[in-house]
């Protein structure tokens, strides 16, 4: 089965369309921001960063992190993971 891929413009930010490949997670979350009026930026699938962790046995743990999403407003940059309701 294929993922739809949504292409969602933001009014609130001209030019700027983002994609979504939920109908139910990341397509409402995109619903919402379009609404918030301190949105300065936001970007889909935004860099992969690296990840350097401690579990709990102490043992430090090495991953990489794509966020869903990198929203900035006024006052904060803010990486999204959106998850489905299923």
């Amino acid at each position: 089965m294929r993922n739809l891929i949504f292409e969602v413009p933001l009014r609130n930010l001209p030019g700027v369309v983002l994609q979504a490949e939920s109908a139910t997670g990341e397509y409402m979350f995109l619903l919402q921001l379009e609404r918030r009026r301190d949105l300065v930026a936001a970007f889909d699938q935004p860099i992969t960063i690296d990840v350097n962790i401690v579990d709990r046995r102490g043992r430090a743990r090495h991953s990489t992190y794509t966020a869903d999403y990198l929203v900035i407003d006024q006052l904060s940059i803010t990486a999204v993971e959106v998850k489905s309701d299923k």
